[in-house]
C-alpha cells in the first residue's frame, strides 16, 4: 500500500507544468535565448527571472508575460552560468508558486578575424543581424552592427549557403576535414540553431558550393560531375604530351571535372529532377585564361564548370545556374530541362546568346529580385581582358532581361563598383536587402588574404562596413535568430490524472486557443482541432498572425451527459513546417452544475461566476439594455 501511494503521488507531481527551455545544465552557443515553459492552471501571465544565482539574490532580468515564450536579447553574456525560473500570476494579482529553477550557461566563440566594424548611417541600416562564415576557419557567425557575437557555430565545421529556412533552420557546407578546396571533404546539410544536424546530402554526391529549398521542400544542389574530354591545344599542350598524352584537342582522355544540378528528396534521398553540364555545354567552350589548364597538370583533372550558384524562380519554374569558369549564367526551363538563354562571355561554341558587352567573369551569387531583374557580384577575375581594365576590377550588378520571343538583351538597371582594392579573386556574395540597400561580401580580396563586406544605398554610398583577417565565404542579413517561435494557450484546466482536465456545464460550450506569434515576422499556421466524441465538431484551417500578436481560436458545441471524458485536441504549426507543430490536449467531462456563461471580461454580460464559456457574450451593448444576451421588449420596460 505504501509503494501504492508513492506511485501515485508521483504521479501528480509530474502532472505540474514544467520548464522547457533552456533545458536544466544546458551550454548555449548564442546569447539571444528563448524562455519557454509550459502552461500552469489558473495563470493569466508569468513572471520571468534570470539571475547569476541559484537563491536569485541578483536577478538581471524579471518581466511578465502573457505567451509562454518569452525571448531574451539583451542581458546575456558569453562564458557564463545562468538561473531561471518562472510563475503564473492569476488575474486577481495572486502569485503562484514558481514552476521549477533550471541552470544554463553560455560557451565561448573564436575570434579569430580581429572584427572591426563602422556604422557609418544607422538610420538606413537594413535591420537585422549579420550572417557569415570564415572559409579558413571553417566557422560561421552571427553578430549585429556593432560586431557583438549573438551566435557561433562552436564545433560544427561550416560555412553557411542561406539565411533562415521557413522552418527556422539554415543551409551550410560541411566540411570533414581540413582540406577546404577539395569537393570530395564536404558536403552539404541543414542544421539548427543548436548545432543538431536534421539532414545531410549522401557521402557518395560530393555536395559543394550551393543549396537551395523548393517550394515542394525538395533540396536542389551542385554535385561534381567527371567525365574525359580531350587536351586542346594551348600553350600547356607540350607539358600534357611530355606526360605522355596524345593532346590533339580531339581524343577524350583527360578527366574534366563538371556540375550536376540535382534534386533530392529529403525524405528518401531519392533524385527527382537532374540536369547535367556535360549534355548541354559544348566542350569547345573553356577558359583559356584563369590559367586552370596549367593547373590541370599538378591536379589531373581539368575544373571545367565550376558552378558555384543556384536559383529557382517559381514564377516561371525555371532554374538559373552560375557557371565561374565559363563567367556564363544559364537560364533553364524545369520542366523541359532546355537551355532557355545563357547569357555572358561568349566563347567558341557561339551558344551564348547575349550579354556579351557586360564584360563580367567568375561571377557569384545570383539571385532574382522581386522586380524580375537577375542581381549578382561580378568578382571580374578576368576584367582586364573583357573590360579592357588597367586591374582587376569586381562589381556587383543588377541587370534587366529583355525576352521579346525573337531577340535576347540585357541592360544595367544598377552597378556598384567595389574600390579596387576591394577585388575578390574567389568566393564572395551580395544580397538586395528589405530597405532596397545592397550587402556586399567581395570574398578573398586580391590585395591581401582577409575579408570586407559592406552595405551599400542605392546611390552607392556606404552604410555599414566590416572588416576581419580570414577569407569570408558568404554574407547574410537575418531579422531575427527564431522566426518561427510561437506558443498555444489552451482553455483553463484542473490537474489530474492523466493529464489537463476541464468540465463542461451542459448545454452550449466554447472553447478558446490562444495562439502567439513569438517570432519576427508575420506567420501563417495551420490548425487541426479534433474531438473524439460528438459534442463539438472537428475543424482545420489556416490563420495569419503578426509577429508579436496573438489570435484567438474559438469552437463551440453542445454539451450532452456521458460518463466517460472527451480527448479534445488542438495541433497548431507554421505552414509548411509540420516538424515545429505544438499539440495541446485536454480531457473533458460534463457536468449538471450549472457554471457556465460569458467569461471574457471585455464583454457587455460577463460573468465573474462564470467557469465555462456558453457562447453567450456579446461585444455591441446597443439595445440590450438588461443585458440578457437578446433584444426584446424586456429592454424597452427596464
Amino acid at each position: 500500500m505504501k509503494i501504492f501511494l508513492i506511485i501515485i503521488l508521483g504521479f501528480f507531481c509530474n502532472l505540474y507544468a514544467d520548464l522547457v527551455y533552456p533545458e536544466n545544465g544546458m551550454e548555449l552557443n548564442y546569447t539571444h535565448i528563448p524562455f519557454e515553459w509550459e502552461q500552469e492552471s489558473e495563470a493569466s501571465k508569468y513572471q520571468l527571472q534570470v539571475a547569476f544565482d541559484i537563491n536569485f539574490g541578483h536577478v538581471i532580468i524579471d518581466v511578465e508575460d502573457h505567451s509562454l515564450i518569452h525571448i531574451i536579447r539583451n542581458g546575456i553574456h558569453w562564458e557564463q552560468e545562468y538561473y531561471w525560473r518562472v510563475r503564473g500570476i492569476r488575474s486577481d494579482g495572486f502569485e503562484l508558486d514558481w514552476i521549477d529553477t533550471f541552470s544554463f550557461s553560455t560557451g565561448g566563440y573564436d575570434d579569430v578575424m580581429s572584427l572591426n566594424t563602422i556604422t557609418i548611417d544607422e538610420n538606413n541600416y537594413s535591420e537585422g543581424y549579420n550572417l557569415f562564415g570564415s572559409l579558413l576557419d571553417k566557422k560561421t557567425w552571427i553578430m549585429d552592427l556593432n560586431g557583438e557575437f549573438i551566435w557561433f557555430s562552436d564545433s560544427l565545421s561550416i560555412n553557411p549557403l542561406s539565411t533562415f529556412l521557413t522552418n527556422g533552420n539554415m543551409l551550410a557546407i560541411y566540411f570533414t576535414d581540413d582540406n577546404i578546396l577539395s569537393y570530395d571533404d564536404k558536403f552539404v546539410v541543414e542544421y539548427s540553431i543548436d548545432k543538431e544536424i536534421v539532414w545531410s546530402s549522401p557521402d557518395s554526391l560530393f555536395a559543394h558550393h550551393d543549396m537551395i529549398v523548393l517550394p515542394n521542400g525538395n533540396y536542389m544542389m551542385l554535385i561534381k560531375e567527371i567525365q574525359d574530354g580531350p587536351i586542346p591545344i594551348g600553350s600547356w599542350t607540350p607539358l600534357f604530351q611530355d606526360l605522355g598524352y596524345i593532346a590533339d584537342g580531339i581524343l577524350s582522355e583527360f578527366p574534366w571535372e563538371g556540375d550536376r544540378i540535382i534534386e533530392i528528396n529529403p525524405q528518401t534521398n531519392e533524385i527527382e529532377w537532374n540536369w547535367n553540364v556535360f549534355d548541354y555545354y559544348d566542350l569547345n567552350d573553356y577558359d583559356t585564361l584563369g590559367g586552370y589548364w596549367h593547373g590541370a597538370l599538378n591536379d589531373m583533372m581539368f575544373d571545367w564548370t565550376h558552378c558555384n550558384s543556384l536559383f529557382y524562380d517559381e514564377s516561371d519554374s525555371s532554374v538559373y545556374l552560375s557557371s565561374r569558369h565559363l563567367s556564363r549564367i544559364t537560364k533553364i526551363g524545369y520542366e523541359t530541362k532546355e537551355i532557355l538563354w545563357n547569357l555572358g562571355h561568349n566563347m567558341q561554341s557561339g551558344d551564348v546568346d547575349f550579354g556579351h558587352d557586360l564584360c563580367f567573369s567568375f561571377q557569384h551569387d545570383i539571385t532574382i529580385l522581386d522586380n524580375g531583374n537577375l542581381l549578382f557580384l561580378d568578382n571580374g577575375n578576368l576584367s582586364e581582358y573583357y573590360c579592357g581594365t588597367e586591374n582587376q576590377i569586381s562589381r556587383v550588378l543588377e541587370l534587366s532581361i529583355v525576352d521579346n520571343g525573337s531577340e535576347l538583351s540585357s541592360s544595367i538597371d544598377w552597378e556598384y563598383v567595389l574600390p579596387e582594392e576591394y577585388a575578390g579573386t574567389f568566393m564572395g556574395s551580395c544580397r538586395r536587402l528589405p530597405n532596397g540597400n545592397t550587402l556586399i561580401n567581395p570574398g578573398a580580396l586580391s590585395q591581401g588574404f582577409y575579408g570586407r563586406s559592406f552595405e551599400v544605398n542605392q546611390e552607392g554610398e556606404s552604410v555599414w562596413e566590416m572588416s576581419g583577417s580570414t577569407i569570408i565565404n558568404r554574407m547574410y542579413r537575418v531579422p531575427d535568430l527564431y522566426p518561427q517561435k510561437f506558443s498555444v494557450i489552451q482553455p483553463d484546466f484542473v490537474w489530474y490524472l492523466p493529464s489537463p482536465t476541464t468540465y463542461l456545464s451542459l448545454g452550449d460550450n466554447c472553447l478558446h486557443y490562444k495562439i502567439t506569434n513569438d517570432g519576427h515576422s508575420i506567420q501563417s499556421y495551420q490548425y487541426s482541432f479534433q474531438d473524439n466524441g460528438i459534442w463539438f465538431d472537428d475543424e482545420s484551417g489556416i490563420i495569419e498572425i503578426d509577429a508579436g500578436e496573438s489570435y484567438e481560436l474559438i469552437f463551440s458545441g453542445s454539451v450532452f451527459y456521458e460518463i466517460y471524458p472527451h480527448d479534445i485536441s488542438l495541433s497548431v504549426h507554421p505552414l509548411g513546417s509540420p516538424s515545429n507543430e505544438k499539440n495541446v490536449f485536454i480531457n473533458a467531462w460534463s457536468t449538471q452544475n450549472n457554471s457556465s456563461g460569458c467569461i471574457d471580461p471585455i464583454a457587455c454580460n460577463y460573468d465573474a461566476d462564470a467557469l465555462t464559456d456558453d457562447c453567450s457574450c456579446i461585444y455591441n451593448c446597443l439595445g440590450d439594455l438588461n443585458l440578457d444576451s437578446s433584444i426584446d421588449i424586456y429592454d424597452m420596460i427596464i
